[in-house]
């Protein structure tokens, strides 16, 4: 394993919420996922498309229960553009990385473990069309941040 330099003093412990308001964004990942309720589901998250908060993370869940039917609904519309009556193929959820939609951002406390944090909500989901290269922007991504200081002599191979 390589050896990295850092400052601990200098490291960000997380993100402040973007503030409120409507954000053009992409899918960036759909994962599959058991929640604590036992029900099953899936793990979405958006990259926010739109300067200054371009390459922002927001984490949304969506949940596979008949109470929570208008969510699934709503997310199934805005990346595909359908309306009326369908049947929604959840296996195909993976294929909607890289979906452009419209994001309503709220902004709400979550207590965790007795601390309590504003985070991000998604409050709406709309359908905007179109799709991002996603390879070519997580590339981008990746290529954007900061990277350690790792030299030759610290590699072991």
């Amino acid at each position: 394993m390589a050896v990295i330099k850092m400052n601990l003093d200098e490291i960000n412990e997380g993100f402040t919420p973007i503030p409120e308001g409507e954000y053009e964004a992409y899918v960036f990942e759909v994962k599959r996922k058991t929640f604590n309720s036992g029900n099953e589901g899936f793990s979405i998250t958006y990259n926010i498309a739109e300067e200054p908060y371009k390459k922002r993370k927001i984490f949304d869940n969506l949940v596979i229960t008949e109470a929570a039917f208008w969510k699934l609904g709503q997310f199934y519309k805005a990346v595909t553009g359908y309306s009326g009556e369908v049947e929604i193929n959840t296996n195909e959820f993976p294929s909607f990385v890289g979906k452009r939609v419209r994001l309503s951002i709220a902004v709400e406390e979550q207590t965790y473990q007795g601390e309590t944090k504003e985070r991000n909500v998604v409050k709406n989901v709309s359908f905007i069309g179109g799709s991002v290269p996603i390879g070519v922007d997580l590339m981008d991504s990746l290529a954007d941040r900061e990277g350690a200081a790792i030299s030759d002599a610290s590699t072991p191979f």
